[in-house]
């Protein structure tokens, strides 16, 4: 009876070990609590209106599969293909960009701890971001 009463107790302490660490391992980290906060800060992929890091800034911590519908911080405009540079300030992964909604079509920017002033003839195209553990996933 003792015997069941402590693998009973063990398999209990082990259930709420494994949850403890499962959240953890998912939980956002305090450097995504800025989302979206005007900041362009660590862990987070930045795009502005304009070149140079200048005008309406976007600072995500998460993917966003679709800009339509989606504004910079702070604004009425658009960032569905209104983008013309960008920041990546992720710690642990790297920040796509692509031309379609659905990290669709050309690959517009990926690099960890990068920064693009000026896209060129790719400004105003970026339709969507995502972050992944290696820039080979962004194709």
């Amino acid at each position: 009876m003792i015997r069941q009463r402590a693998r009973r107790l063990v398999a209990q302490i082990s259930v709420a070990l494994f949850a403890t660490l499962s959240f953890l391992a998912v939980a956002p980290s305090a450097a995504h609590a800025g989302n979206m906060n005007g900041v362009c800060e660590s862990g987070e992929f930045c795009v502005w209106f304009y070149a140079n890091y200048t005008g309406a800034i976007a600072d995500m911590a998460y993917n966003e599969p679709n800009y339509s519908g989606k504004t910079f911080y702070n604004s009425s405009t658009s960032r569905n293909d209104n983008v013309r540079s960008a920041k990546e300030k992720a710690v642990t992964s790297v920040a796509c960009m692509y031309e379609n909604a659905n990290y669709g079509g050309h690959i517009i920017f990926t690099n960890m701890s990068d920064e693009q002033s000026d896209f060129g003839t790719w400004n105003d195209k970026a339709s969507s971001s995502r972050f992944i553990y290696t820039s080979v996933l962004c194709f």
